[in-house]
């Protein structure tokens, strides 16, 4: 007998909305290798939303606007969804952002189980976490 095992689609992929509530680097590598053993293939993170900015954005030496890309992580790497918002919900969202080390970590973590990541800064829409503390 022979079986041919040939998966349908090319992308196979997941979204993990860490920007209304923060997951931990050790929480996003285990949901990476039970992707992995189901055959997903990419990881979708949504990293900017109203509720929160999850990832550490350098600020460049020349920097003319003279805006300090530190406040989004320092304001709203605090800050997430609350659970009065809906009432579907019962819990808050939790807080914390991703440095640039970690996120080439995990990058790097789900490249060798064969996975690509696909990151998502969200605007002009929903882009409160950054207007908030960096308006311009």
């Amino acid at each position: 007998m022979t079986i041919q095992d040939k998966l349908r689609y090319e992308w196979r992929g997941l979204l993990l909305d860490s920007a209304r509530s923060f997951y931990e680097v050790d929480e996003v590598k285990n949901l990476i290798d039970i992707m992995s053993s189901a055959k997903l293939n990419v990881l979708h993170m949504h990293l900017s939303e109203d509720e929160g900015w999850r990832i550490a954005i350098d600020t460049p030496e020349d920097n003319p606007s003279g805006i300090d890309y530190s406040l989004l992580t320092s304001f709203s790497g605090n800050t997430s969804w609350s659970a009065d918002r809906t009432k579907w919900a019962h819990l808050d969202g939790r807080t914390g952002f991703y440095t640039r080390q970690q996120f080439v970590d995990l990058v790097s973590y789900a490249a060798s189980r064969g996975i690509a990541v696909v990151f998502e800064i969200d605007g002009p829409g929903h882009s409160l976490s950054a207007l908030r503390v960096i308006p311009q």
